[in-house]
């Protein structure tokens, strides 16, 4: 007779044999012909035979990439121009106040954010990558050119208006803002299926993390066919796919602290813009700086930080801390969120300046006689924040995530910044109402950017950012990196990585 532990090893095996692929156990054997095709792959890798590096080139190289950087490219062109300039057009072209504006600006940012999430399911389950975002590019095309139809023909916009600061203006009708709606549902839905990222191989081991829901992986009676395969899907998982999901749940907090740091780096496009409107913005006798324009500044300060940080500060600091990156992806978050709230601080200061120089010295329109190069200290702050807290993201999300999440992981990026649009759009609208004086005195944030206190709702970002912080350094400090090991392409067939390492 067998022995309890005997028969407590064999069912240990065979529950964890079964659910890590949903296969029959001897799926997981190695058989002497195993044996004998994995020494003639090891031989035919090893380039024995001349033919054999032919045979085995595989498809893409440096000509792919070629392709992929340049849809890339355009496709960021345009969405990141748009978004520079679409908060002046609504103000000028279509006579939006800046909070319909703003409000217009951040939910379509959310929806275009929120778009890759149904483009990497429909890319993994239905339409593959390549279908996926040859449908995108042409929503992307149709979108731009609908865009540019609005802006062209007179009878798609209001018409012009001379009147000071803007007040009496004829608004846009319902048809002028169903088709540019359209336009930008097309630029969303491009978005969508161009922006899921590729996929990284890696297993996953089975972890003591939420260990409650490892019992799904338990074989009850029933639950496999006659062959071995799972019966029930819905309620047999594999360990991967249970660690997959603990993936996700354990990420969620971290993910949820980077809305409202990316919540301030929203303002950029908002009411800073209408900042920059109501400045000097002369760079000697001939040039205007374009107000889209600005956000240069602080895609230059990326642009100029990443290098030296990757090779100059990098090296040293990783002799000290013995950290591959120089110090851990969830510190270079923590730095970026701190980078944005020093950015929305120094926005308060600078428009308590900008405003008051306003109100003192303000020209027929409006516009303060300071230079808009003020705006630089908040721009540049704000870049350092982008650099620590965006890509420390999309290095966490795609090490964190298991191979076949990787568009999901990819797309949880992007669901921070839907979730940040849709946060600033509320917080605009609350600070408008609650704002908003008894005896019809101006709000916050009003129509007049010299009549209001932008400032106050700087500052009211960077105390939410301080909140979030706090939040962050918990979360982070109770955090536990994934286990993960990395798959060979040459790995023996039928040898299981979590089944050997689960059996030690």
């Amino acid at each position: 007779m067998e022995t309890t532990e005997s028969k407590q090893k064999k069912l240990t095996s065979s529950w964890i044999a079964c659910c890590t692929k949903g296969f029959p156990v001897s799926a997981y054997k190695s058989t002497p012909s195993s044996e004998s095709e994995y020494d003639d792959k090891k031989k035919y890798h090893s380039g024995d035979s001349p033919e054999s590096e032919t045979a085995q080139r595989k498809p893409g190289g440096w000509k792919a990439i070629s392709f992929v950087l340049g849809n890339e490219t355009f496709e960021r062109l345009a969405s990141i121009g748009l978004l520079a300039n679409f908060m002046v057009f609504l103000l000028t072209q279509f006579h939006m106040d800046q909070v319909m504006a703003s409000n217009v600006l951040s939910i379509w940012s959310g929806i275009t954010n929120f778009a890759p999430l149904v483009g990497a399911y429909l890319s993994d389950s239905y339409l593959g990558r390549f279908k996926t975002i040859a449908y995108a590019s042409f929503g992307s095309l149709m979108g731009m050119l609908t865009l540019t139809l609005v802006a062209w023909i007179p009878q798609l916009h209001p018409p012009p208006c001379k009147a000071p600061q803007g007040h009496d203006c004829k608004g846009p009708t319902t048809s002028q803002l169903a088709v540019l709606a359209m336009g930008l549902g097309f630029l969303s839905i491009g978005g969508g299926g161009i922006r899921p990222g590729e996929t990284v191989v890696k297993k996953l081991l089975l972890t003591n993390k939420f260990r409650f829901l490892n019992k799904a992986a338990i074989i009850m009676e029933g639950e496999l066919q006659a062959d071995g395969s799972n019966s029930k899907p819905w309620r047999l998982c594999s360990i991967q796919q249970i660690e997959e999901f603990k993936c996700l749940l354990k990420t969620i907090p971290v993910w949820a602290s980077g809305i409202i740091c990316f919540t301030a780096m929203a303002q950029q496009g908002t009411f800073t813009v209408s900042q920059a409107s109501k400045m000097d913005r002369h760079l000697g006798p001939h040039f205007q700086i374009p107000v889209g324009s600005l956000a240069v500044i602080s895609m230059v300060t990326i642009g100029l930080w990443l290098p030296l940080y990757d090779r100059v500060i990098v090296p040293p600091l990783r002799k000290v801390t013995k950290v591959e990156g120089g110090i851990t992806l969830l510190q270079r978050m923590g730095i970026g969120i701190g980078f944005s709230i020093l950015s929305m601080v120094a926005a308060g200061l600078v428009e308590i300046k900008r405003r008051a120089s306003a109100l003192e010295h303000a020209g027929p329109d409006g516009i303060a006689p300071i230079s808009v190069m003020w705006l630089a200290p908040q721009l540049i702050l704000m870049g350092f924040a982008e650099a620590f807290n965006i890509i420390g993201q999309i290095e966490f999300y795609n090490k964190e995530f298991p191979e076949n999440m990787s568009s999901v992981a990819n797309s949880l990026f992007s669901c921070t910044a839907a979730g940040a649009s849709y946060l600033s759009a509320l917080l605009v609208n609350v600070v408008h109402k609650v704002t908003r004086g008894k005896n019809g005195q101006p709000d916050w944030l009003t129509k007049d950017i010299n009549a209001g206190k932008v400032e106050n709702f700087y500052f009211l970002i960077a105390g939410l950012g301080v909140l979030n912080f706090v939040y962050f350094v918990i979360v982070s400090r109770r955090y536990q990196y994934k286990t993960k090991i990395w798959i060979d392409e040459e790995e023996k067939p039928g040898f299981d990585v979590e089944l050997n390492v689960v059996k030690q």
